[in-house]
């Protein structure tokens, strides 16, 4: 899954989503079995917003942006009839943006 990210992160920040966060807390978050063990074999720092404190998130959103822009729009009006066909188009979107110097 990764692998299209050209690595691991260090850290991933989660948006204390219910199927990753347990409990939502500023100092100790619980995160899901599943969200443990995935960081666990990735050899990821797991770390949560803090709760109701949505600066935590300004840089989340601005890569959601960027991406949506990039990626999603020049793509939604095109008929796309296979996986294959949508991963390899959205491959091609995500090296466009990587080789473009205005991000």
């Amino acid at each position: 899954m990764l692998i299209h990210f050209g690595g691991v992160p260090r850290e991933i920040s989660s948006d204390n989503l219910k199927q990753m966060v347990t409990r939502a807390d500023r100092y100790e978050p619980s995160f899901s079995e599943a969200a443990d063990s995935w960081g666990v074999h990735n050899r990821i720092f797991m770390r949560a917003t803090r709760p109701g404190k949505p600066k935590d998130k300004a840089d989340v959103e601005k890569h959601l942006d960027i991406v949506y822009k990039h990626i999603h729009a020049p793509l939604r009006n095109m008929l796309i009839t296979s996986r294959e066909q949508l991963v390899n188009l959205t491959l091609k979107q995500r090296d466009e943006l990587k080789s473009s110097a205005s991000i």
